[in-house]
């Protein structure tokens, strides 16, 4: 019996042995950091972290920003207006603020559009609000005064989308029809009749069926419910795209563009 057991024992053993066993996991040393790097480079989860914190912002604060010559707007998730920056215009100051203030009376603003050295909000009713120079009428309210608060463009109760130029204004209206009002002296305005200024605003010439609009210091584009673009007003340099390098103080559709979408 003494025997038995000592040779039961001795199969055991011999069976644990043969087993293999699992090879040990080593950590791989990581490669040494460069000398002057060790306390400047940023741990990838605090990277993870600001770009997080700054993408919350965002999302929750910011709804669009626009920007002019030297100034800058956000619109707000609450409707609110923020601006900074400097509104100066050949040497004369307007505003200055180097961080964000928030705009006066500004509440149920939509979209925000900022010019040369102007701005101004589309409403949540269809109406816009503009401030800053007027000295050619881009403020919208029948005169040239500036003004360092909103006042009511004159006759816009259903626009549906604003942009701004160096010295000029535009909406599109739930009709699909376009309203210009500011700086004309090449025709930006699209209104087919003269190259005057306009401090109210009037209607351009052709368009029924426009969708958005974009402008640039002398000329204007819209985008078309049938995926093309008509732009107007000053085309040295050839960016109306008809082709030309005229001038049209009505619009011109411009070559070869059938499927825009923005």
């Amino acid at each position: 019996e003494h025997q038995i057991r000592n040779n039961r024992r001795r199969k055991e053993t011999e069976t644990k042995n043969t087993i293999p066993r699992a090879p040990i996991s080593r950590r791989v040393p990581s490669a040494p950091v460069a000398e002057g790097q060790r306390n400047t480079a940023m741990p990838r989860r605090g990277l993870l972290r600001v770009l997080l914190v700054a993408l919350l912002l965002l999302c929750v604060e910011g709804r669009s920003i626009s920007s002019g010559n030297s100034h800058s707007c956000a619109l707000l998730s609450e409707g609110k207006v923020m601006c900074w920056g400097t509104l100066t215009n050949f040497g004369t100051l307007l505003q200055q603020s180097t961080s964000p203030a928030e705009v006066s009376g500004i509440t149920t603003a939509t979209s925000v559009a900022s010019g040369g050295v102007h701005h101004c909000a589309l409403l949540d009713d269809g109406e816009v609000t503009c401030w800053g120079f007027n000295h050619y009428g881009q403020l919208g309210n029948g005169t040239t005064t500036d003004s360092t608060i909103p006042v009511t463009v004159s006759g816009i109760t259903t626009a549906t989308s604003i942009a701004l130029g160096g010295g000029h204004s535009c909406a599109v209206l739930t009709s699909g029809t376009v309203m210009c009002w500011g700086h004309n002296s090449m025709a930006q305005l699209g209104d087919g009749i003269s190259y005057q200024d306009r401090s109210t605003p009037f209607e351009v010439s052709g368009i029924t069926n426009a969708v958005s609009i974009a402008l640039g210091g002398d000329n204007s584009c819209a985008l078309l419910t049938d995926s093309k673009v008509m732009c107007w007003g000053y085309n040295s340099n050839g960016q109306l795209g008809d082709g030309s390098t005229t001038h049209h103080t009505t619009p011109v559709e411009v070559s070869g563009i059938t499927t825009a979408t923005s």
